[in-house]
């Protein structure tokens, strides 16, 4: 299996937007001591017809170039006993067998496929209390999906901050809009970077 362990992450995350859509009409580990910003993400608002609050906990995570690998969010409405684990992956995987996700060495978890649309694939499972302690208690979960040629791939992203973010309050509005601009302004700029890149490369190339 190929790994591709998490390089950069945003807050915001752009590819759960169709997710987000839906939102508008105590174990404790080690992973707390990290330092630093969370990679996680808690995002709730009420929905206007039902009257109840819909949060979203959620992490995306990106190549050093800014290309989207994998998100994972968890998604609670007030009052549903279950919740949500929604996973999204690049498109152009195999439908079968699926994605399969795991926290640390435990058994790993099939999810089936939702829906795919131009940039990404995305899957949702119903999950219970326990998979929400399981994660508060580890360090890493790790997505695994399967490529046209039937080769697993790992992404993995980090469990750090998990708990904090889970229990804690959700972001203001204004920092979640502040955050999306600089992430887009981030992605436009590596994006800038890797093309100078590339013609440096070819300049070089020429010359030789």
């Amino acid at each position: 299996m190929t790994f591709l362990k998490k390089q950069t992450f945003t807050r915001v995350l752009p590819v759960l937007a169709p997710l987000l859509l839906v939102l508008t009409p105590g174990a404790s580990s080690a992973q707390d001591a990290a330092e630093g910003p969370t990679p996680w993400t808690k995002i709730c608002t009420e929905n206007k017809k039902t009257k109840k609050e819909i949060c979203l906990i959620s992490q995306e995570i990106r190549s050093e170039s800014g290309q989207f690998l994998a998100s994972v969010a968890i998604r609670e409405i007030t009052g549903n006993e279950d919740g949500a684990l929604l996973i999204s992956v690049p498109p152009g995987m195999l439908l079968q067998p699926g994605i399969s996700f795991k926290v640390d060495d435990n058994e790993p978890r099939a999810v089936k496929y939702g829906i795919c649309f131009e940039k990404y694939c995305y899957s949702e499972l119903a999950i219970k209390k326990n998979v929400i302690d399981e994660m508060k208690g580890g360090n890493n979960l790790t997505v695994t999906t399967y490529t046209q040629q039937a080769k697993a791939i790992g992404f993995e992203l980090t469990l750090a901050g998990f708990t904090a973010t889970y229990d804690g309050p959700p972001l203001d509005p204004a920092t979640i809009k502040a955050q999306r601009e600089q992430a887009q302004k981030d992605a436009a700029e590596k994006s800038r970077l890797a093309r100078e890149n590339l013609i440096k490369q070819q300049e070089e190339a020429t010359k030789n």
